[in-house]
């Protein structure tokens, strides 16, 4: 496979690859540059630390000094002595302490101004006559302070260098005035210490005294001035040493303009000492780590990304190997889910009925419960890639224990054969009758246990025991599968849930299976919170023990006389357990549905009328959101998924958006792996899968609208749906071909308007609502066909273009133009064939019904008029609903024929063309023809 190809596949992985060695580029160079900034901020901590002691101590020794000089002046001015006593002491002291041993670093000049002159330690011209001591900086210091304080820098009129100076005021024993004693400190030294201090190549220090003035800078120029006038940035700090706050590490722009990194720190004596160093200097370290982690990096990336391509090309060859397997595997298993969805679709309907022989009523429930454990293993198998990813969904419902016990035994029971096997059932008697949970799953795993245990087993029995102990407010259900059969080696236990994997093959070769049973039993168990234990011996046998919390409900407990009838094999369910489905009366509650398929909404009408509840019809979003913003309320909202212009996700998302709180159930055809998650973060309150299971809207209208309304609900006794449903099979069959033929005729007409213009999303929608309509119709479909056909070859499958269609919908969304260009003309002229075949079928059907004579029928001509009026103002409003809802209303009577076809233009004005103007004519002149004959 070529690089390009690899990359266009790859591409994301090698992004991530690359980001990720970025990200650690990136953390690496944050984490060394942690670590350098420490060291550095140790190594300034340090040289901070060691400057504050060498400037304290070249500090400290003038001051000492000048404290015993200062006191013995002042004592000899106590004591009498003259100005030449205290300039001898002056002079001598200055030579001592300025050179020989006693040497004081810095210290040049001990003076004074007592009583009036001068007193000088050493020769030096103060310069001319204009000398002034009172306006020293040395003489205002004393006079400011009575502590001994220097000075700030000035310049040394002597010297022409900066100094500072120590001066205090002299007093007697009195508290006579004498004078001010001053000594004199050279900074020269202090400065070219200043500039030294450096731990980065280009640095520097300062020194400020305690009114932020700066003592010492490598450049003269800023010597003796305010710190903010280096920059604005110094400015700022100078806010914050003013007020006392410790200043941290900062990168600034120095006095030239360049980013360094300043360091402050606040000596003994009030004074601050700032070291200054280049941010790059600073940074060289980091940034030569940078540049090698980068280059590791980019190494690191090329090679894992060599590594992920040579991975990804032999990925790629394996899925091409197994793609044939894996698409044969998808196709084998929709193809027999479609016929198991007729099989069990059969039998409920048969189960339904009154009067059926009890040799049929068991033969048809075994029927049932068969197809419905093998939906369920099939279901797994198509949803694979669900099972495999952890994504599986559990339904919970209560369930009848005994119901599930007797299935699940009488399945395996058949798979027993001819094998001498003692297969025994011990449940305890003390059961709970009910549960709640998600019995297909748990059938699920007694089917996967049992199965293996009869499967592995040759001779001697094979036992299932069902127990129970109370958890809380819980039940803890256990079963335990024990057998007589091969039994497991320590190998093969320790990879017993291992996918796909079977043991002793050599001795199981003509054993059916998958190898997935296990695995999905451990897997079901992890997501229900349960567990499995076994225990076994190679060559006696194995017992597999499941134990799984339920929620308890309300109910007695099996009894003796249940659990002996399931030991003997005997047990009879109630109807409702069999199939025969008992629903709960609910006229006290309203629902709508919302599906552009006229079909689709008889049949889900059909579905919902055994309830007795008010129900409405929508036939698209937009109608959905107009009965809401006028008001309508409804208990739940069926909402189909794919519809034309605005679909389901959408209208929901604009009703959730607009405001509106109640139930949202989604109808869908599409029962795929995450769907329920899917329509949850869209609004939607759950999903009932196409075709509808009359046990799963069940549970959905028990949930939403008779639990919501528990004391409407006890005013009504449930009953089965035979007694609920007065329709004739017959009639509620042609009803319903006649109306998927008005949606067929409309269909064929928008696929050959989408083929010409390329509308490919509205062919998706179209053929997704055909898939569905033709499911929902193949059955009825082909029993009119055969019926009514005379001739002409055999009559088109609707369950065959209901899969033609799907891959026509298939197509559509992944674009496939050359499929839809292929298929499309061919599935129109099937579609147009079988529309014509059910046109001659419903002609013979009414050929083939008794003609009821219009002279017998005697018309309501005032609730005929009153319906016309309400149609004549919904087609002024354009309101298609309402249309919809009163021609259904008039269809349930019986008309004369003129009457008949009146009513049957109407909708096909409606719905064929949507001409709302010329059906309010032909209403409007219906309703002048009933004003007239009732005027003569």
């Amino acid at each position: 496979m070529n690089l390009k190809k690899l990359l266009r596949q790859n591409y994301l992985q090698v992004l991530l690859v690359c980001a990720a060695f970025f990200l650690m580029t990136v953390i690496g160079s944050i984490y060394v540059n942690n670590i350098l900034q420490k060291e550095s901020l140790a190594t300034v901590t340090a040289t901070l630390n060691e400057t504050e002691q060498t400037i304290r101590a070249y500090l400290r020794e003038p001051m000492v000094a000048f404290v015993t000089i200062h006191k013995t002046v002042q004592d000899l001015l106590d004591k009498g002595e003259s100005l030449e006593t205290v300039r001898d002491y002056l002079v001598r002291t200055t030579g001592l302490l300025t050179t020989g041993d006693r040497h004081v670093k810095g210290l040049s000049l001990i003076y004074g101004y007592i009583r009036g002159e001068m007193v000088l330690g050493s020769d030096v011209d103060l310069g001319d006559d204009e000398y002034v001591p009172q306006r020293r900086p040395w003489f205002q210091q004393a006079i400011r302070s009575n502590e001994i304080e220097y000075t700030a820098p000035y310049i040394d009129v002597t010297t022409g260098h900066p100094i500072i100076s120590l001066a205090q005021i002299l007093r007697g024993r009195n508290g006579e005035y004498y004078g001010v004693l001053a000594l004199d400190v050279t900074m020269a030294w202090l400065m070219e210490y200043a500039k030294s201090l450096q731990f980065a190549e280009g640095g520097y220090g300062m020194i400020l005294n305690q009114y932020l003035r700066i003592l010492a800078h490598p450049q003269e120029r800023y010597q003796d001035v305010q710190l903010q006038e280096l920059g604005p940035d110094y400015a700022e700090i100078a806010y914050a040493l003013r007020t006392g706050r410790d200043v941290p590490p900062m990168i600034i722009r120095d006095y030239d303009n360049t980013r360094v990194i300043v360091f402050w720190e606040r000596l003994y004596n009030g004074w601050h000492l700032g070291v200054v160093a280049p941010a790059a200097a600073y940074h060289s370290n980091v940034y030569l780590n940078v540049f090698w982690l980068t280059i590791l990096g980019i190494l690191l990336s090329f090679f894992l990304s060599y590594i992920l391509l040579r991975l990804s090309a032999a990925k790629t060859r394996f899925e091409e190997e197994s793609k044939s397997k894996s698409s044969f595997l998808a196709t084998m298993s929709h193809e027999i889910r479609t016929p198991m969805n007729a099989i069990m679709g059969i039998a409920q309907i048969q189960l339904q009925k009154e009067g059926v022989p009890r040799e049929f009523e068991d033969a048809l429930s075994k029927i049932y419960s068969s197809s419905s454990t093998l939906l369920g293993i099939i279901n797994d198998i198509l949803d694979l890639s669900k099972i495999e990813t952890g994504k599986l969904e559990l339904n919970p419902v209560e369930y009848n224990i005994p119901s599930l016990i007797n299935d699940t035994v009488q399945v395996n029971a058949i798979r027993i054969g001819t094998k001498e096997i003692e297969f025994t059932v011990d449940p305890d008697s003390s059961l709970p009758s009910k549960l709640f949970g998600d019995e297909l799953r748990l059938k699920q795993i007694l089917n996967n246990l049992l199965s293996n245990a009869i499967k592995y087993t040759d001779k001697g029995h094979v036992k299932l025991s069902i127990s129970h102990s109370i958890v809380g407010e819980d039940v803890l259900l256990r079963f335990s599968v024990e057998d007589t059969g091969q039994g497991l080696t320590p190998d093969d236990r320790a990879k017993l849930f291992s996918e796909y994997q079977r043991f002793n093959v050599s001795a199981n070769r003509a054993t059916e299976g998958t190898g997935l049973g296990l695995s999905i039993t451990k897997r079901l168990l992890e997501m229900m919170d349960g567990k499995i234990e076994v225990q076994s011996e190679y060559g006696k046998g194995s017992v597999f023990t499941v134990e799984i919390v339920q929620k308890s409900v309300p109910c007695e407990a099996i009894g003796v006389e249940i659990s002996e009838n399931l030991k003997k094999f005997s047990f009879s369910a109630d109807k409702k357990d069999n199939g025969q489905m008992v629903c709960d009366i609910m006229p006290y509650g309203k629902v709508l549905i919302v599906d552009d398929v006229d079909t689709n909404l008889y049949v889900a009408q059909g579905l919902l009328a055994p309830y007795k509840l008010d129900v409405e019809i929508a036939n698209s979003g937009f109608a959905a959101l107009e009965l809401i913003e006028g008001g309508e309320i409804y208990d739940i909202i069926f909402m189909d998924h794919m519809m034309p212009e605005m679909d389901g996700l959408e209208t929901t998302q604009k009703l959730r958006e607009f405001g509106y709180g109640g139930v949202i159930v989604a109808l869908t055809a599409n029962a795929i792996a995450g769907n329920a998650e899917m329509f949850r973060q869209n609004g939607f309150d759950g999903f009932i899968s196409k075709p509808i299971d009359i046990r799963y809207m069940d549970a959905v209208l028990n949930e939403f609208v008779r639990d919501r309304h528990p004391e409407e609900a006890k005013k009504y006794k449930a009953a089965t749906f035979a007694e609920t449903t007065a329709a004739a099979p017959s009639a509620a069959r042609l009803k319903l071909l006649e109306i998927f033929r008005r949606d067929a005729e409309k269909a064929v007409a928008v696929l050959k308007e989408t083929t010409l213009s390329g509308d490919i999303k509205l062919f998706t929608i179209t053929t997704h609502a055909m898939k569905s309509a033709l499911a929902n119709i193949w059955s009825q479909a082909e029993t009119a066909l055969e019926e009514t056909d005379s001739g002409g070859g055999a009559p088109p499958s609707a369950l065959r273009m209901s899969q033609a269609a799907a891959a026509l919908e298939e197509a559509g969304r992944c674009g496939d133009m050359d499929y839809i260009s292929a298929n499309t003309g061919s599935f129109i002229k099937t579609l147009e064939e079988l529309i014509e075949r059910l046109k001659s079928a419903d002609e013979n059907s009414k050929g083939a019904i008794p003609v009821v004579d219009d002279d017998d029928i005697v018309e309501d001509t005032a609730y005929l008029a009153e319906h016309l009026a309400a149609i004549k103002t919904a087609c002024e409003n354009f309101d298609n609903t309402a249309v919809y809802k009163t021609l259904d209303l008039l269809e349930e009577k019986i008309w004369k024929t003129k009457t008949t076809e009146v009513i049957k233009s109407i909708r096909e004005l409606v719905y064929v063309t949507s001409d709302f103007e010329e059906a309010a004519k032909l209403v409007e002149m219906t309703l002048n023809t009933f004003n007239s004959a009732g005027a003569e």
